[in-house]
């Protein structure tokens, strides 16, 4: 396993000696069920390199000089947030969480981008564990933040338990893993609700239903559906 820190390094590694260090389906395999078969974790051949070359155009300098607006909008809320705990505390202060705080910021952030709108508050329902590791899951209605955050903590947790069954030996050549109990399986249902928001979010977006709010239409997604 290599780690690399170094940004020119980085860089390089990427762009001039990416096929060196292609990715090993690991990752690809384990999140499938989540983002379907995406080019973020697949190996680069020619449908990567399709795929690549069409988001490539998100992020001309001028459009991520844009989206910068969004991240400096989503700092200045909490920062405002801050502010009126802090006005309205009797000893004039507030605690903040500020793995937390950041975590959201940067997550509401990345959703806006994404989508156009901050839709991370939008709820629907999924499965969520009683208590952690408890294998055992109540229906819940949660922020679509909240269902990706735990849908992916569960999907890297189960990982193993899928990779060491003798049924997903073979996965590197079948390109196949299976869910074997009713855990995983549950696991795979909060990944096909997820993926339904999505799906529905977008042919809103198609329909005219929903509009990008983001500056400049530079979001992921109208970039995308310009190009379709």
């Amino acid at each position: 396993m290599l780690f690399v820190q170094d940004a020119d390094v980085t860089r390089d590694l990427f762009t001039t000696k990416n096929k060196l260090i292609d990715k090993d389906g690991s990752t690809d395999i384990m999140f499938r069920p989540l983002i379907g078969e995406s080019f973020v974790f697949s190996k680069t051949d020619d449908a990567w390199k399709e795929k690549r070359k069409a988001c490539a155009h998100a992020f001309y300098k001028d459009r991520m000089g844009m989206m910068m607006a969004t991240l400096r909008s989503k700092i200045m809320e909490a920062v405002g947030k801050w502010v009126k705990e802090i006005e309205a505390s009797p000893e004039g202060m507030t605690k903040i969480d500020i793995n937390h705080e950041f975590e959201r910021i940067f997550s509401r952030n990345i959703v806006e981008i994404c989508f156009g709108e901050d839709v991370s508050a939008e709820k629907f329902e999924i499965f969520e564990e009683t208590s952690s590791n408890s294998r055992e899951f109540v229906k819940k209605i949660v922020s679509v933040r909240e269902a990706i955050h735990f849908t992916d903590e569960m999907i890297v947790n189960a990982y193993m338990e899928k990779l060491m069954h003798p049924i997903n030996l073979l996965w590197k050549y079948t390109g196949v893993m299976y869910s074997h109990n009713d855990y995983l399986k549950t696991i795979d249902e909060n990944c096909r609700r997820i993926r339904e928001y999505v799906m529905k979010y977008v042919q809103d977006r198609k329909s005219g239903k929903r509009k990008s709010k983001v500056a400049g239409g530079v979001d992921l997604l109208s970039l995308f559906l310009s190009e379709s």
